[in-house]
């Protein structure tokens, strides 16, 4: 956007690296009007995870970058296939159980949230499904009061996932910078025992998403359960919770397969030569499809045809 100077035309910038001691590539971004802009990061393999960051360059010559003090800091992202194992969005709650202790109030319930938001509580779920669990719905004095009052997931398999991380929406609000907690554990034996996974005092501005990685606290099994507490003991405060949007995923990486293997028969031979001729120039633009660009660099061109021909099977 302009500021102080205006954006100079064609200046926007995307610059990207695939080692983190190696120094950034560049590359033009792509005006796509309304605002939004493309860029191209090439020949990125599953598991790589590149760093990057864009800039921009203003009339009077000032250089803007996202994130500010690139390239010192930058963002990042991690290739694969993404893999889902479990979603709950509280539609329905099935196998989802509440254990109250020493509970006068605010109890963990499923429901459109009905409070009006003057007391901390939320006034819609996160992801707009409707439902969410959050303690005591109803408007008006309907906090925690004692407990912790406990809320704990249907059993969850998780097997199948390589290295998965689980996610969820929290939201906690309090009136007062005491002790009191919102607590999240995770169990692979089925609630023989329990590693903590989020322990915070902290008031939680709004709606916000955890993600955590399940190896760091666990091990991945067929025995799997959530489960979140909240307290207000003593009950000297105003204490509100939900929960919402429970994710369990993993990035997996697929067999490559043989490289040249434009036609993905499992053989490199004259096909794939024609598979490249037939696809000649250059690759469409992201999410478009390129197999026949063989060595990656968005064009298909007499390089890729060397790729075959080093991998030749017959």
């Amino acid at each position: 956007n302009d500021g102080a100077e205006a954006v100079v035309p064609g200046s926007e910038t995307l610059h990207y690296r695939f080692d983190a001691g190696s120094a950034f590539a560049s590359v033009p971004l792509t005006d796509l009007g309304g605002g939004s802009y493309l860029g191209t990061v090439p020949g990125a393999s599953c598991g790589d995870e590149p760093q990057y960051y864009v800039s921009a360059q203003g009339d009077g010559g000032t250089v803007v970058s996202d994130p500010p003090l690139a390239p010192s800091l930058f963002k990042s992202y991690v290739v694969g296939a993404e893999l889902t194992g479990f979603t709950q969005d509280f539609e329905t709650s099935t196998g989802w159980t509440v254990v109250n202790t020493a509970i006068t109030g605010g109890g963990w319930e499923v429901g459109v949230p009905a409070g009006d938001g003057l007391r901390g509580d939320p006034t819609e779920d996160f992801d707009g499904s409707g439902q969410c669990f959050l303690t005591q719905n109803q408007a008006g004095n309907s906090d925690v009061d004692g407990g912790p009052t406990t809320l704990t997931s249907e059993l969850i398999d998780a097997t199948g996932h390589t290295d998965p991380t689980v996610s969820y929406a929290r939201w906690f609000t309090k009136d007062d910078p005491d002790e009191d907690a919102f607590v999240v554990e995770l169990t692979d034996d089925d609630g023989a025992s329990w590693a903590e996974i989020e322990n915070t005092t902290v008031e939680i501005s709004g709606w916000e998403v955890k993600t955590v990685r399940i190896l760091d606290h666990a091990d991945v099994t067929d025995q799997m359960r959530l489960r979140f507490s909240v307290t207000d003991n003593p009950n000297n405060s105003v204490v509100e919770a939900a929960v919402d949007a429970i994710l369990i995923r993993s990035l997996e990486c697929d067999d490559a397969g043989i490289p040249g293997d434009v036609n993905g028969d499992d053989v490199v031979n004259f096909a794939d030569i024609l598979a490249i001729i037939g696809a000649w120039g250059q690759c469409p633009v992201p999410p478009g499809e390129c197999p026949a660009d063989t060595n990656g660099d968005t064009a298909v061109n007499f390089a890729d045809i060397l790729v075959v021909i080093a991998n030749w099977t017959g």
